[in-house]
């Protein structure tokens, strides 16, 4: 086997597993969104209850709702404990949802770090230079910008 079909059979290989890394990883990345769904929807469930908390701004008011029969004895409790950790309760509550998310996200940021090596090794030299030459292009065009906006000009009239 020739040096170049060597590397023909290297370029087919990394090809064969982008294509499967990339199928992957929009798999995660629906169950991603589908995580990000639910965690907001969780977030606006808490966000509700705050309204509840925001009813009752002290303590004695909590404990005449209560007394009053306005309350359960659960929400009661629940309520002494968000009055004081109100801010922290709507958006910091740690779910099981919230654990999976971030595993989901680092795992879907190291296979899209692969999927570019792999799409990169998958290229001949041809694809390679045009692709660096793209790379270089907008590199200079977003620095071009950069200089037009430390100047004050909008880079959207030119």
């Amino acid at each position: 086997m020739t040096k170049i079909e060597q590397l023909d059979k290297v370029r087919k290989g990394a090809k064969l597993e982008y294509k499967g890394n990339k199928i992957a990883y929009d798999k995660i990345m629906i169950g991603i969104r589908g995580l990000n769904k639910k965690i907001n929807n969780q977030k606006q469930e808490r966000e509700k209850r705050m309204v509840i908390l925001n009813k009752y701004e002290t303590v004695e008011e909590v404990q005449d709702a209560y007394g009053y029969g306005e309350i359960t004895k659960d929400e009661y409790y629940e309520l002494l404990t968000k009055l004081e950790y109100a801010e922290f309760y709507i958006n910091n509550d740690v779910t099981p949802e919230n654990i999976a998310l971030d595993i989901l996200n680092e795992f879907a940021n190291r296979l899209s770090s692969d999927i570019h090596t792999l799409r990169i090794e998958s290229m001949t030299n041809k694809e390679r230079e045009r692709y660096n030459k793209d790379l270089q292009d907008t590199a200079d065009r977003q620095k071009e910008r950069h200089q037009k906006l430390k100047r004050g000009v909008n880079p959207l009239d030119c």
